[in-house]
């Protein structure tokens, strides 16, 4: 009796000894393994980077993973150290590990990470594993780094709106459009309540209509009652910052009071404008008390507009896009609010006519032609060259609607032509004055340089730079200006379009005028 019962206890002893080394419950002992990509990181502010590695099948038993990195990233240069392993514990399905970048000075633009499951090369009944899919991923590293001047970021602070009133005390979640033309959404938001910073945002990688998505967030708990001023900070890799408008919040005491009484004594008015002019909105109201504070916040469309929170409000320059588009303002007093009535804007047909002000060799084989307002192309039809030269295409200037070129066969160095535009109509509709309209082409040639028209902005003016003229040239600041001498290397011309909407100038654009010295 004895031997057996040793027995026993043998046979129970060998089975809890396999079962501590063995999955329960009869599962396989290989799981399968696989790697997803989680975040993307970047220098700017040492944004991490995630992998996820993921494992179905048996989990009951502690595993070590192997993985291969490349991409153009290099491991522990462009980021920190990692060792290719991940140890996945007992009773565990997924484990991170992390991309940390290294920020450097370098200009290196945006690199890769990349991460492949392999092979274990070890040798136990559970080290083993099968390799799913994928069984590849990439994170992605954004530099932060740029050639040239850094841009500062922009901000948007959208939510609480300026005027929100709220009982409390209360939780008050704020909101906050912010990117970076460099750091792009890699940029911190810092929000404040006067001159006390509340905090900082978390990213939420939402989609909804621009500008409001994706956005930075923050809860301010437990306010008081009490009135506050909030601003948001965005601020870049490069130590930039940008400042929201200031966002008036009232919070009241849980207390009934009685709403002010809040009435719209004149509506804004439907009123008509042209291309390339303003248009001008208000409403008056009355409020009861008088000392209760009034807050506007205008619409487009339904859509806030950033920015226009006075009882008056004139719009951008205007297009055609901007014809019947809706107006109201959103009016708020404590708990009392009211919307406007809709007021729209007729866009009507321009009074300037366009003309054409100039016309150059643009390439050895185009000819730009330069009109004092935005036009059509046209087609092919609207344009003839003297001595005949074949035109092959007809297109606007992508940085300048107002500027048209003619791609054509090559031109005779050392001629001249004259290019005749008939019929072609402005932005707005209107006919060129004079129909049609000669502009002579001189197509000079200086060693060295070759014809090029260069347009850039200087302040409210726009800069026309044209070289390779190759003779004496004369510019006129505007054109009914004094004419002045320019160099033959580097002629530059400053001009601002003269047209005016009820005495206020219209955007710039770009034409100017040259003559030669005989």
């Amino acid at each position: 009796m004895k031997t057996h019962f040793r027995s026993c206890n043998f046979r129970f002893l060998l089975a809890s000894m396999l079962a501590a080394v063995m999955p329960a419950g009869g599962q396989d002992v290989n799981s399968t393994v696989t790697i997803h990509s989680i975040k993307s990181a970047a220098e700017a502010f040492s944004s991490e980077g995630k992998f996820m590695v993921r494992r179905t099948g048996g989990t009951n038993f502690s595993q070590l993973i192997f993985y291969e990195l490349s991409g153009s990233a290099s491991n522990g240069v462009d980021y920190e150290q990692l060792g290719g392993t991940v140890e996945m514990p007992a009773g565990t399905v997924a484990v991170p590990f992390i991309v940390k970048p290294i920020d450097d000075s370098l200009i290196e633009g945006t690199e890769t990470v990349v991460a492949q499951i392999k092979p274990s090369p070890l040798d136990c009944a559970t080290c083993g594993y099968d390799i799913g899919e994928p069984d590849v991923a990439e994170v992605i590293i954004y530099d932060n780094d740029i050639e040239g001047t850094n841009a500062p970021p922009f901000i948007f602070f959208y939510s609480p709106a300026n005027g929100a009133t709220f009982t409390g005390p209360t939780n008050i979640i704020f909101r906050a459009y912010a990117d970076d033309p460099e750091d792009r959404f890699f940029v911190q938001v810092e929000f404040f309540e006067g001159g006390k910073s509340l905090g900082f945002g978390r990213f939420q990688p939402a989609v909804c209509p621009g500008p409001y998505c994706p956005y930075f967030d923050l809860v301010w708990s437990n306010v008081p009652p009490g009135e506050y001023t909030l601003t948001a900070r965005a601020r870049d890799s490069h130590g930039l910052s940008s400042y929201s408008g200031p966002s008036m919040v009232s919070v009241r005491d849980s207390q009934p009071t009685n709403p002010p009484v809040l009435r719209i004594v004149a509506q804004p008015r439907d009123t008509v404008s042209f291309w390339d002019c303003k248009a001008f909105f208000s409403v008056l109201v009355e409020v009861d008390p008088p000392s209760t504070p009034v807050f506007y916040q205008w619409q487009r469309d339904g859509i806030d507009i950033p920015g226009a929170t006075n009882a008056s409000y004139t719009t951008g320059y205007l297009t055609g896009a901007d014809n019947d588009i809706p107006y109201r303002c959103r009016i708020l007093a404590e708990e009392t609010e009211l919307l406007s009535a809709e007021a729209r804007v007729s866009i009507g047909g321009d009074v300037v006519l366009p003309h054409l002000r100039a016309a150059f060799r643009y390439s050895g084989d185009a000819i730009a032609l330069v009109f004092n307002y935005p036009v059509n192309p046209g087609d092919l039809y609207n344009y003839n060259i003297t001595p005949a030269v074949t035109i092959h295409s007809v297109e606007s200037l992508s940085s300048d609607p107002a500027i048209i070129l003619l791609r054509t066969d090559p031109l005779t160095v050392g001629g001249s032509y004259a290019v005749s535009v008939s019929d072609l109509q402005g932005l707005s509709g209107n006919i060129i004055w004079p129909n049609p309209s000669t502009a002579r082409v001189y197509v000079y040639d200086l060693p060295g340089a070759s014809n090029n028209l260069h347009a850039f902005a200087a302040g409210p003016y726009l800069v026309i730079e044209w070289r390779g003229a190759g003779r004496m040239l004369q510019s006129s600041a505007n054109p009914i200006g004094p004419w002045q001498d320019l160099s033959t290397n580097n002629p530059g011309v400053v001009l601002a379009r003269p047209d005016y909407c009820d005495g206020v100038p219209r955007r710039p654009h770009q034409f100017f005028r040259l003559r030669e010295l005989q």
